[in-house]
């Protein structure tokens, strides 16, 4: 599904993609449900209609007319959808169908003849419960919204005529490495022969197994790189990436991941400088 800046385009729910949603989800991810005033039609409309507009199928339950209870909504899913691995894994491959489906005939065709930007983000939804069956379907991380526990989501998409198309989504566990998220990522990528100029990742991905699997894949990538390294009293930097912010000036030059290291790993960064602004 193609998607533009959402400060560019508000999101509404609108007939057009009430219909799209559910069309393309009951074909792709078809779930079986038959209930009383539910059935995979009216699901499918109700979690279009939470996603679209950033609300909880409770709230998406109350808003629109003759829906069940958000409750009934959740009991039927919980009843359909299994938790264990080999069913997510199942669950992702449907929804990455569900993706791909959505691609507009021309930008199809020209999948094996041109080469494309792709990008790939790492989505963490804050998580207050506890795991449904395996510890690690949830993540640790940085705090946000008052948890340092998150499912998490990978997403590849690709960036045509100023619009991306997200092609494939994974589910992120906790016990693997970002390098199995992007050799995942890049199996569905295959699949479709894709052929890339460059790749851009989220700075969450970039750690030393990640590169190399990038350049055994001959992929050309950027990827933001957090800053690390300590701070003086007078905010200068005495190790880690932030030595190299000097000057009033960006530049680029190269530099070492885990230098000294049997895994180190050397590749060239551009250091941009920012006014007060960001910009």
């Amino acid at each position: 599904m193609s998607k533009r800046h959402v400060k560019d385009t508000p999101a509404v729910f609108s007939a057009q993609l009430r219909n799209a949603i559910v069309e393309v989800s009951c074909q792709q991810v078809p779930l079986g449900i038959v209930g009383r005033g539910l059935d995979d039609e009216r699901l499918w409309e109700i979690l279009g209609y939470a996603s679209v507009n950033q609300t909880t199928i409770a709230g998406a339950c109350q808003e629109l007319a003759r829906a069940p209870s958000g409750n009934t909504v959740r009991e039927h899913l919980a009843a359909t959808l299994e938790d264990h691995r080999p069913a997510v894994v199942n669950l992702e491959e449907a929804l990455t169908a569900a993706l791909q489906a959505q691609l507009p005939t021309g930008v199809r065709k020209r999948l094996r003849d041109q080469r494309f930007e792709i990008a790939m983000d790492l989505h963490d939804i804050p998580y207050h419960g506890q795991p449904a069956q395996d510890e690690n379907e949830v993540r640790r991380g940085r705090a946000k919204s008052g948890t340092t526990h998150f499912h998490s989501y990978a997403t590849l998409a690709i960036v045509h005529d100023h619009r991306r198309y997200e092609l494939a989504l994974t589910f992120v566990w906790a016990d693997e490495t970002m390098a199995d998220v992007v050799e995942r990522l890049l199996t569905y990528k295959n699949r479709l022969k894709l052929r890339v100029r460059r790749a851009y990742l989220d700075q969450g991905f970039c750690a030393q197994p990640v590169f190399a699997v990038l350049r055994s894949h001959r992929l050309p990538d950027l990827i933001p790189i957090p800053v690390r390294g300590q701070k003086d009293k007078h905010g200068v930097y005495h190790g880690g990436m932030g030595v190299l912010f000097k000057g009033r000036q960006g530049f680029y030059t190269r530099y070492t991941f885990n230098a000294g290291l049997p895994t180190a790993y050397t590749t060239e960064v551009a250091i941009v400088r920012v006014d007060s602004a960001g910009r």
